[in-house]
Order: C-alpha cells, then sequence, then structure tokens
C-alpha cells in the first residue's frame, strides 16, 4: 500500500507537469514567496513537494540561485511537512487505529514550519553553515552585519506570527479527562 502511494503521486506529478497545470496553479504561490522574500522559481518545486516529497526536493535542488540557504530552508520544510504522498500513506495505517488524522496533519505542518524557522536560524546565526555566494570584493561597510538587516523586517513579522500562533494552539485546548479514570467529586 505504501509503494502504491508513491507511484500513484510520482504519476499524479507527470500528469500534473506534463498538462502545464501544475505551471498554472504554482503562479497562486508566487505572491506568497514575493513576501517571504524567496525566489518565485520555487513555486512549482514547492507545489511538487506538497503533494510528494521524493520529486519536490529534487525539483528544490535543482533551482540553482545565489542564496543556496533558500534551496536547505525550503527542503527542510518540505522533509518536516512529508507531501500528501506522505500523509496518505500514514493514513492508511491510522485507519485501523483510534488516532485523528487531522491531529497528524497539523502536526506535520507546523513540524514543516519549525524545522525552516530552526533551519533559517542556524543559517543567519552560524555563518560558517551558510553555503550562499558573496561577492569577494565588497566595500567594508557593506560587510557589518545589523539585525535588523540580518532578519529582514518581514521575516521578524514571520517569526512574531508563527509565535503567536503556536502560543495560541497551546492555550486554546481544553484540560483532557484521562481516559478509564472517573473523576469523584
Amino acid at each position: 500500500m505504501i509503494g502504491g502511494f508513491v507511484v500513484i503521486f510520482s504519476v499524479i506529478i507527470s500528469i500534473l507537469s506534463n498538462s502545464n497545470i501544475l505551471d498554472y496553479t504554482s503562479k497562486l504561490f508566487t505572491p506568497i514567496l514575493n513576501m517571504l522574500g524567496l525566489n518565485t522559481n520555487f513555486a512549482k518545486p514547492i507545489l511538487s513537494g506538497i503533494i510528494e516529497l521524493t520529486n519536490g526536493i529534487n525539483m528544490v535542488t535543482s533551482v540553482s540561485i545565489k542564496e543556496i540557504s533558500q534551496n536547505v530552508i525550503l527542503c527542510a520544510f518540505l522533509l518536516g511537512f512529508g507531501g500528501l504522498s506522505v500523509l496518505f500513506q500514514v493514513g492508511g495505517l491510522l485507519s485501523k487505529t483510534d488516532l485523528s488524522m487531522k491531529k497528524y496533519v497539523f502536526g506535520k505542518f507546523l513540524q514543516g514550519i519549525l524545522a525552516a524557522i530552526y533551519t533559517f536560524l542556524a543559517l543567519k546565526l552560524i555563518p560558517t553553515l551558510s553555503l550562499d555566494i558573496t561577492p569577494t570584493f565588497v566595500p567594508a561597510l557593506d560587510t557589518v552585519i545589523y539585525p535588523i538587516h540580518f532578519f529582514g523586517v518581514s521575516n521578524y513579522l514571520i517569526l512574531l506570527l508563527t509565535i503567536i500562533f503556536i502560543v495560541c494552539i497551546a492555550f486554546s485546548h481544553k484540560e483532557h479527562k484521562p481516559y478509564g479514570k472517573k473523576q469523584y467529586k
């Protein structure tokens, strides 16, 4: 069953790509990528990665840009999320249990976002990890890193909204009573 989902979703990616549907739907991602400060060439690879992980990662790594850290951050998101193919594989296994698929999908999406944020922070805070291509002959003033330019205003906003979102989710859950134990007053 698991191998079948991989084949089915690979075929779906091929059909969508050959019929140019993937190109048209990926254009919906370009405003989001522009807002995040990412290269718009990643729209089709991200959509492919959301559908099927292996093909999407392959497409993300094949986009050649000077900021290789963008490739790494997007791969971290896709690996954390897993793609619809992986979600369907797990759904096939969870169908025989009483576990919630909605919570699993939400958790995988949150894992993808956190993986991207942690990767972004690691690449920016530890400069030796960054593989970005920088010009060799740069004036001395351009090499000084100021915090607001280091992260960018939009990245602060995204980080802040993500933290607020996580805190809201954490405090919105009701207190659950343990299963199998009766509560006496």
